[in-house]
């Protein structure tokens, strides 16, 4: 089914719902850890869907980060801040179509955006190219919000709530077609490789399986992997994920999973770049946290391992080195050698 920006929310022929009070709640109280929490949320609002109604909240400053090209993006709040890579310098402020900004990703000489309306009754995705020409808004949902979004190359994904009717846009990067589909998977989460060297749609059911995704919603296989707690990385005919206890590298083509390595403290996002995969943990009691980076090999074998402070939100490679997103004490972006892991704050107050 094909639908263009206008009219796109009501192509599907479903009238939008309000989401659901939980949903602001969670990312309001957690969202420092959003990532290792969404599967816990999408079964709570599952379980609740018939019993609450209303209005939510889209409370909570969502930091990531994505890295190209001699530039760094960053998302604080109610904007995302493009950054010089090498001088620091802010380049420009990019408003997204709605005022929460949340997922980020590149592509096609252009960054990609969701954003959400107050309440998560509306969402969107922005294209913003590198050369400072004219945002666009390739996808603009009036009743539906998007809780995903995955940028690969040639094709931007979106996952479309609300989660008791989940739909997946996919946007044709060269001519900003949108075409919409019914899933034949109840997902948590989307992945794509932007570079076009693992092709296709990968995502994370609410069960924790990873899944290849097939033209029009369907799917192409579902791993034999459970019990997964982050949202995938695919690059290099790779995708990776990981439980509680493990950390899995399963063939991009067939679902088999090729490495299996220990987890260090509970996952929270991963990374690949630079020939290795890279790990954002956090380790402790809620009331004495901190967080951690490690570096993995193509076998799952640690090579290198380090504290990143209290903080950590979200992680990102590119322009080699690893860029670490945070919420709190004031949005910063911290930037990792990728050789030495040496930490250097390399821009900080944002917001």
């Amino acid at each position: 089914m094909s639908a263009g920006a206008g009219d796109a929310d009501s192509a599907d022929g479903v009238a939008g719902k309000r989401t659901l009070p939980v949903i602001a709640a969670v990312y309001r109280d957690v969202h420092a850890y959003a990532y290792r929490v969404r599967i816990a949320t999408l079964v709570v609002v599952l379980l609740l869907v018939a019993l609450l109604a209303g209005n939510a909240r889209a409370g909570g400053t969502q930091v990531n980060v994505v890295a190209v090209a001699g530039r760094v993006w960053v998302t604080t709040g109610s904007q995302i801040v493009e950054l010089d890579a090498i001088t620091r310098r802010v380049l420009y402020r990019i408003k997204t179509r709605y005022p929460y900004p949340i997922d980020l990703g590149v592509s096609d000489g252009a960054v990609w955006a969701s954003s959400v309306a107050n309440g998560f009754v509306s969402g969107a995705v922005t294209r913003a190219p590198f050369d400072s020409s004219a945002t666009t808004q390739p996808l603009v949902l009036a009743h539906r919000p998007i809780l995903g979004l995955a940028v690969g190359s040639g094709t931007t994904w979106a996952l479309v709530g609300p989660w008791s009717s989940l739909r997946l846009a996919a946007i044709d990067q060269a001519s900003g077609g949108v075409r919409l589909s019914r899933l034949g998977q109840t997902l948590a989460w989307i992945a794509a490789d932007n570079t076009g060297r693992t092709s296709g749609l990968y995502g994370l059911t609410r069960h924790g399986r990873l899944v290849r995704m097939a033209a029009g919603g369907n799917v192409d296989w579902l791993s034999a992997t459970r019990g997964a707690v982050t949202p995938p990385a695919v690059a290099s005919g790779s995708v990776w994920v990981a439980s509680r206890r493990y950390l899995y590298r399963v063939d991009a083509r067939t679902g088999r999973t090729r490495a299996r390595g220990g987890i260090i403290g509970s996952p929270i996002q991963l990374v690949a770049g630079g020939g290795s995969l890279w790990v954002l943990s956090a380790q402790g009691t809620a009331g004495a946290r901190h967080h951690e980076l490690t570096k993995y090999d193509g076998r799952m074998r640690v090579i290198a391992h380090r504290h990143v402070g209290e903080f950590a939100d979200s992680i990102a490679f590119g322009n080699t080195s690893v860029w670490i997103g945070r919420s709190r004490p004031n949005v910063s972006v911290i930037r990792v050698n990728s050789q030495s892991l040496r930490l250097t704050v390399f821009a900080q107050a944002l917001r």
